[in-house]
């Protein structure tokens, strides 16, 4: 009975912190909740939070000794503490996650993006012994204080401007150098209890090549464990994958993303519970498009056969009550 309450009073002060919403509806999502999408490179899920601008001003780099200290404080006192508490009252499983400790110093790591609080606290729960780098958009470090607290943690937004784009690569040269594992959602957007890889390009898959670094995948799949409630999470880690370094460097990047995307949508096919359905459901100016299409095609047709009906009659001169239309 304690531990439900404690599982209970855990997930809404993870519910409070995040406020994870479906689709601009403001609801907690439910088991079969369907969620319309047009294309995959859609961001389903609005958490009504105005990111703030990362621009020049955004400080990557803290060289505050106070601030870097309760950095360490807070992380290791609060967000490790979660983490494994999240973990274990959920009871999430981890498989080879034994396969990053053979790699000294940093590497770059990338997962898909289907579980808000999991991806927000996993990385810090799945890598043992670092504090890993997390690169993201600027609306997780916009939410007042846990923004801040996220910051503090390791979250690198990505920049607005190309003043802030050379902060920010001079954040993730730090990191490599200080032999912190970087991860990476090459998904971009969050898509709750997805179950499936959404198509991603190489363009993340430059920093690996850049510094010489391996990468491992991470991919998280929803298992059955009672209808209706929500699924049995279990990660799965593979690596490390390591680009050929006499092929350009355009085509290392193709080869670890192909071998990125390839590698977790295999193991995406163990997840085997849909607790969330996403629906496709074509934009208005899509629809717009396929009506002129059609129209057009429709236009041709006739074109044709206006034009076969005119060279009949050329042909066929003697024949006037004979026509075909």
């Amino acid at each position: 009975m304690r531990d439900k309450i404690i599982y209970i009073l855990f997930d809404y002060f993870c519910y409070l912190l995040y406020n994870t919403h479906d689709m601009k509806r403001g609801k907690k999502l439910k088991y079969n909740t369907i969620i319309p999408y047009t294309n995959l490179q859609q961001d389903v899920v609005d958490f009504n939070i105005s990111p703030i601008k990362i621009d020049e001003k955004y400080v990557y780099i803290h060289r505050n000794p106070f601030y870097r200290f309760f950095s360490f404080l807070t992380y290791w006192l609060i967000a490790k503490p979660v983490a494994c508490l999240h973990y274990k009252l959920h009871g999430y499983k981890i498989v080879n996650r034994k396969l990053l400790k053979s790699v000294k110093g940093g590497y770059f790591i990338y997962g898909n993006h289907t579980a808000q609080i999991l991806d927000a606290f996993g990385p810090t729960h799945i890598i043992k012994g670092k504090n890993p780098q997390v690169i993201c958009n600027a609306q997780n470090v916009s939410n007042g204080l846990v923004g801040r607290l996220i910051r503090m943690w390791g979250a690198i937004p990505l920049p607005d401007t190309i003043a802030a784009t050379r902060n920010f690569n001079a954040r993730i040269d730090w990191a490599i150098k200080k032999s912190q594992p970087v991860l990476i959602y090459p998904e971009a957007h969050l898509w709750p209890y997805h179950t499936k890889i959404r198509p991603f390009d190489d363009a993340s898959f430059h920093y690996p090549v850049k510094y010489k670094k391996p990468i491992f995948t991470f991919t998280t799949t929803y298992q059955l464990k009672k209808p209706g409630k929500k699924p049995r999470i279990v990660l799965y880690v593979d690596g490390p994958f390591y680009s050929d370094e006499t092929l350009p460097a355009k085509q290392q990047r193709e080869q670890l993303r192909n071998w990125a995307y390839e590698t977790m949508c295999k193991r995406s096919l163990n997840s085997n519970y849909e607790y969330i359905k996403y629906q496709y459901k074509p934009s208005d100016s899509t629809e717009s498009k396929n009506v002129d299409k059609s129209d057009n095609t429709k236009l041709n047709k006739t074109n044709k056969t206006n034009k076969s009906i005119s060279t009949t009659k050329t042909n066929i001169t003697n024949i006037n009550d004979e026509r075909s239309i």
